[in-house]
C-alpha cells in the first residue's frame, strides 16, 4: 500500500510541483515519504472504513504492530544505524 501511494505521490516532485520551497526545512523526498504518505494513507482509511482520522491513525499504528509481529520485526531493528 505504501508503495503504491509513494508511487503515486512522486508525481509531484517528478512533475516539480512539490517543491523544497514549499517543504522546507526538509527536502521534497523526505516531505514526501515523512508527511504525504502517511497522511494519504490515513485518509485512504478513514474513507475506506467510514471512520474519523483519529480512529483510522489508531487502525494504521495496529496495523504496523501487527506487521512488526507478524515478521518478528523489533522497534531496535528499524533505527537507524
Amino acid at each position: 500500500g505504501m508503495f503504491i501511494i509513494r508511487s503515486t505521490l512522486n508525481i509531484l516532485i517528478e512533475s516539480k510541483k512539490l517543491t523544497y520551497k514549499m517543504t522546507k526545512p526538509q527536502n521534497p523526498e523526505e516531505y514526501l515519504s515523512e508527511v504525504l504518505v502517511p497522511e494519504t494513507a490515513v485518509r485512504l482509511i478513514a474513507q475506506d472504513r467510514q471512520i474519523g482520522l483519529e480512529e483510522a491513525k489508531k487502525v494504521m499504528a495496529d496495523s504496523a504492530e501487527f506487521g512488526m509481529y507478524v515478521h518478528d520485526i523489533e522497534l531496535e531493528d528499524l533505527e537507524l544505524k
